[in-house]
């Protein structure tokens, strides 16, 4: 099981603009041990936008062999799963398992807004009070304008990177 760090520091080009939590699961089912558990290899094709994560996948039999390939495919929508299909029980079941504990493992997913005023709290522990959201000039972009509380200095990130996952709202 890949833990949330493990996550958030994968720069695999594909997975930039995955929330974290939803990485877990893509790096989590990538990394199962399909050739001990039932002698398959896998391919995936991967979906994600907003809060939605579209996962397809294939079991492939390894060479020589007479057993039917395994399609399985879910959609996981503000972290909850929507639909879960798979033509392999045990499969099925593995997955699921995954997802559940992905899902589980932390209390920090993806949020959809940013209260100004607002404490948040980084995966990390800190704490932080949002101060205000601006625009960027020259890129059009939102930025999150936050403060570590105790401390003078501001920060500020674009609002997809505030609302990713690694922030949750504490109050």
């Amino acid at each position: 099981m890949v833990s949330l760090e493990e996550a958030i520091e994968d720069t695999s080009p594909n997975l930039q603009n995955v929330a974290p939590v939803y990485k877990r699961i893509i790096l989590s089912i990538k990394e199962i041990n399909w050739l001990d558990k039932i002698y398959y290899n896998l391919r995936t094709g991967i979906k994600t936008e907003n809060s939605i994560l579209d996962f397809s996948g294939s079991l492939l039999p390894g060479k020589g062999s007479k057993s039917p390939i395994i399609l399985f495919s879910f959609l996981i929508e503000n972290n909850e799963i929507k639909n879960l299909e798979c033509s392999n029980n045990i499969v099925k079941n593995i997955i699921t398992n995954t997802i559940q504990d992905c899902l589980g493992y932390s209390d920090f997913k993806p949020i959809k807004d940013v209260k100004i005023g607002g404490v948040y709290r980084h995966y990390g522990g800190e704490e932080f009070i949002v101060k205000n959201i601006s625009q960027h000039t020259d890129h059009d972009e939102k930025l999150v304008n936050y403060q570590k509380i105790g401390e003078e200095e501001i920060w500020s990130r674009p609002i997809e990177t505030f609302t990713d996952g690694r922030f949750q709202l504490v109050d």
